[in-house]
């Protein structure tokens, strides 16, 4: 008798164990989303904070791109673009100062705290590719590369009324990693880190300062349902003697399809 309830309670626990892998995710559709949803759609809250042109912030509307794959060896990638949020944070604003200026109403138009200052994409965005070293029922681990490109610039002006740098447009690449863990049959998480080094910048004049790097750690939570959410710190490091700092979140809810 107790060998009989031994063996059901084995059987009932692989069963458990089976149903708690990457693979057997599924949709309503029977489709595994890890492997077939690819589009995402989000709102997001971005708030910035610098250290010479005061914090601002907006909520924008933004679309990124994933690929993954749960096998050992098979690559994984992201990408998106949050100069296309940005870009529309602007908007309203601009629209709001237009009509005052038409109306006579110039003392109306407070100052955007933001406007002295950029902390984004440029014109490709951010992308990474992973590869899977690690491929466990419940736990990837995916080390890989990241390249893409940043507007950073604070328009603080230094004794010679030029910009301060690290000021400009750059082009990046450096090594990310990402870690995803299946929490339940419903929901599994990733979590990554990027160091991203600047190689290239736009008209680095005769006396080149030295160029930025951009450290970005984040997690998004991905369920069966579609429905996703994350969150994502980018911070500069001034390699200079300027010292600047800048320091951008993105909160992001949406659907993945």
């Amino acid at each position: 008798m107790k060998k009989n309830i031994l063996l059901i309670f084995f059987i009932a626990l692989s069963g458990y164990s089976e149903a708690q892998t990457f693979a057997s995710l599924q949709k309503k559709s029977g489709n595994n989303p890890m492997t077939v949803d690819m589009f995402k759609l989000y709102v997001r809250q971005t708030s910035v904070s610098t250290k010479y042109n005061g914090n601002y912030g907006g909520l924008t509307i933004n679309i990124g791109l994933r690929d993954d794959n749960f096998k050992k060896w098979q690559k994984r990638m992201r990408y998106e673009n949050p100069t296309l949020g940005d870009f529309f944070y602007g908007i309203p604003k601009a629209v709001r100062d237009v009509k005052k200026v038409v109306n006579d109403e110039q003392d109306q138009i407070k100052a955007n705290t933001g406007s002295d200052h950029g902390h984004g994409g440029g014109f490709f965005g951010w992308m990474q590719y992973y590869v899977n070293i690690v491929a466990k029922d419940r736990l990837l681990i995916s080390p890989g590369v990241s390249f893409g490109d940043y507007i950073y610039g604070s328009q603080t002006k230094d004794a010679y009324n030029f910009r301060q740098d690290p000021y400009g447009y750059f082009l990046t690449a450096g090594p990310s990693v990402m870690a995803s863990y299946l929490i339940n049959k419903k929901m599994w998480v990733d979590g990554y880190a990027t160091y991203d080094i600047s190689y290239l910048k736009a008209e680095n004049g005769d006396n080149p300062y030295p160029k930025p790097t951009f450290l970005t750690v984040g997690a998004d939570l991905y369920t069966t349902s579609k429905l996703f959410g994350g969150i994502r710190l980018n911070t500069l490091q001034d390699k200079g003697s300027n010292k600047d700092k800048s320091t951008r979140i993105d909160f992001s809810i949406g659907i993945v399809f």
